[in-house]
């Protein structure tokens, strides 16, 4: 379950290690990791000209404090598409139990 937020309205609490793949000329994402326990918290673009966008592992969050987002389900064929995006099931909300 990921979050996809501008850079400005993401601020994570901690520390984390931050990871590039060194084997890619032009790497497009870093990943970054807890550094106690090596949980993935976010991915962030590179590239200067990239999308303001960055992701966030929202199963890092209390389930009971997401109860009632909005889920959707894209097709990851219009990943960088404008609105209005296509998605390959209708939008839920989450129940606040644990993953959908």
């Amino acid at each position: 379950m990921w979050a996809y937020y501008p850079k400005s309205a993401v601020e994570i609490g901690g520390e984390t290690t931050r990871y590039v793949r060194a084997d890619m000329a032009d790497p497009h994402l870093s990943f970054h990791f807890c550094g106690a326990c090596g949980a993935t918290t976010n991915w962030a673009a590179l590239p200067a000209d990239a999308p303001d966008r960055m992701g966030v592992n929202m199963r890092l969050f209390d389930p009971a404090e997401l109860k009632g987002v909005e889920l959707r389900f894209g097709n990851r064929r219009d990943h960088d598409a404008v609105e209005p995006r296509h998605y390959y099931r209708e939008a839920t909300t989450f129940d606040g139990q644990g993953a959908a």
